[in-house]
């Protein structure tokens, strides 16, 4: 167990802390059951929010899960309880100050970044790279030595390093996804690029992304094997699949392309919005063109698919192709999610399988399309879910149950896997079972009663939602739940007639 030292809660504002973590849940995670609950009247959770900071936590409970980078790689995301998030965000809040300003992950920082290193007008070629594994590798020494260094707050860099140490079970990783954990990362991978600059390279950094101008291949080379032995220094390695080497004029074209396809696909007469990239570990909101009407806004979405699906009959081995495509597919499923229509049932069930990172567009788009076509979308759940197609993990079988949460009568072969997932190991996967379950008649009250009181506290919410939703008024199953704080108490009525956990 771990305690915040008392000294360190007395200076963190807890009504800011409330605010930022319950409005920036983390993306990867479909469940929005505490923040639902919690809705617009944060002020009276505060009270309560103090005690969660100053109670001692339990790391040991956090549950793993393996989120897909692309088809051949995963990154480890943690699960965390309110509790933990709440204290991991009060502990970083206090580590932003003059010195370590608020991290900025805006579009037009990373527009900024992708164009600064073609301002030097002798660059040639660019080298574009990141960081392997990064959140999952950073140092909590090196967290703790960059803290001491920049604010002399020994204090807090012992309790923080301390605090990661229990979360991680282990001396290095930071919590992936949640954004409370960035200037813990941006503390360290900062001064990696103060290092490089230092040793003479034109270097640009958007989170551990870099971009390096060079004036020749030879010395585009040279600055990739520099960069590679700077990070030694932190405990980090560049990933080798995502280290490539432009030529100038290349380099332009491959920031510009997914754009540009958008913009040929949409049309001359659209209008600019922001849509979200995904970045890497969170969002990046980009401009981009949408088109104005609904129908053309689903065409644009349906051509995207498509593109995608051609490159896929004809690609070779250019990864920045490859990357396009896929940032385009992405953008098409967003587009058919506002505007929902229907595409080829094949397609959307091959872009989840060799796509699977893209699973959460795939689980919106099925959602928001299931009240106008729910046979549509249950037979594509049907083929994801089958014992004849790809296996999917905790984490992507999550995913895939948020539109089964928007289908009225799914079939027989949806509750079959559903069920299943209730009896998984996984309690993330199975809380959002036990709410699907609970929503179609498939599970009782005593089930799911039991699952909860042997569920980890992070997944403990969707248990409740759904032990709430099925429980008669003023029972004693309900009172149970509510009597565990005001938090359970919010759930319970929260999803009492209704279920609102994504």
């Amino acid at each position: 167990m771990m305690l915040i030292p008392e000294a360190l809660l007395d200076r963190v504002n807890v009504e800011d802390v409330v605010r930022s973590e319950i409005g920036t849940p983390p993306d990867k995670i479909p469940t929005r059951t505490v923040e639902n609950a919690l809705g617009d009247d944060l002020a009276a959770f505060v009270p309560e929010a103090r005690g969660l900071l100053r109670a001692n936590s339990k790391p040991y409970e956090v549950e793993r899960l393996f989120a897909n980078k692309d088809s051949t790689s995963y990154r480890p995301i943690r699960r965390l309880s309110l509790q933990s998030r709440l204290q991991l965000r009060a502990l970083a809040s206090l580590v932003q100050g003059e010195l370590v300003p608020p991290v900025n992950r805006s579009y037009p920082a990373y527009a900024q970044f992708q164009t600064e290193v073609l301002e030097e007008p002798a660059t040639r070629y660019v080298v574009a790279c990141d960081v392997h594994g990064f959140y999952q590798y950073v140092r909590h020494q090196n967290v703790h030595d960059e803290i001491v260094g920049l604010t002399g707050a020994v204090d807090l860099a012992t309790a923080l390093s301390d605090f990661l140490s229990g979360l991680m079970g282990g001396p290095a990783g930071l919590p992936q996804l949640y954004d409370a954990a960035d200037p813990l990362a941006e503390i360290v991978i900062d001064a990696a690029t103060r290092r490089l600059t230092r040793a003479g390279l034109q270097i640009a950094r958007f989170n551990d992304d870099f971009r390096i101008g060079c004036r020749s291949y030879a010395e585009a080379l040279a600055a990739a094997i520099k960069v590679t032995g700077e990070l030694e220094h932190f405990g980090l390695t560049l990933n080798e699949r995502k280290t490539l080497i432009f030529q100038k004029d290349r380099y332009q074209g491959w920031i510009r392309a997914p754009r540009e396809r958008w913009a040929e696909l949409v049309g001359a007469n659209a209008e600019t919005r922001l849509l979200a990239f995904d970045s890497g570990y969170q969002e990046v909101w980009v401009e981009v063109q949408l088109p104005p009407s609904t129908a053309s806004r689903a065409a644009a979405g349906g051509a995207a698919l498509k593109l995608w699906n051609e490159f896929q009959t004809s690609k070779g081995s250019d990864n920045a192709d490859e990357w396009m495509f896929v940032k385009l597919a992405g953008l098409g499923l967003r587009e058919l999610a506002a505007s929902p229509s229907v595409v080829e049932p094949d397609m959307i069930s091959k872009l989840a399988r060799r796509e699977p990172q893209l699973t959460p567009d795939v689980a919106r788009y099925l959602a928001a399309l299931a009240p106008f076509e729910p046979g549509f979308v249950a037979d594509v759940l049907s083929s994801l879910t089958s014992s004849s197609g790809a296996g999917t993990s905790a984490w992507r079988s999550a995913w895939l149950l948020v539109p089964i949460l928007s289908l009225s009568s799914p079939p027989a072969s949806l509750q079959d896997w559903v069920e299943a997932c209730f009896r998984s190991r996984s309690d993330t996967l199975a809380g959002l079972a036990a709410a699907a379950c609970a929503l179609h008649g498939w599970v009782t009250l005593e089930d799911v009663t039991r699952r909860f009181d042997h569920s980890g506290p992070a997944a403990k919410p969707e248990f409740a939602a759904a032990a709430a939703f099925l429980a008669s008024k003023n029972t004693n199953a309900l009172k149970s739940i509510r009597g565990e704080g005001d938090v359970y108490a919010r759930i319970a009525d929260k999803n009492f007639d209704s279920l609102s956990i994504v």
